[in-house]
């Protein structure tokens, strides 16, 4: 893995779709949810929009597999 690969995805990010056991889907915006992924080194958390914290978690990318 490079460093520039962690780099790359560092900061904030509008989720607009997310998968749940194999099936992607799109983001529900008319709950209001928007949610917001913060990314800081390994480390992520998901917000919504009212300022709940709905996942916390840490990720590893696979430099072997397209894509990582």
């Amino acid at each position: 893995m490079h460093k520039n690969d962690i780099d790359t995805l560092q900061g904030q990010w509008l989720q607009i779709s997310y998968e749940r056991d194999g099936v992607m889907s799109p983001v529900d915006g008319e709950q209001g949810w928007s949610p917001l992924t913060t990314i800081s080194g390994i480390n992520f958390t998901v917000t919504i929009a009212n300022g709940d914290t709905v996942l916390i978690g840490t990720f590893t990318l696979n430099s072997e597999h397209r894509p990582k």
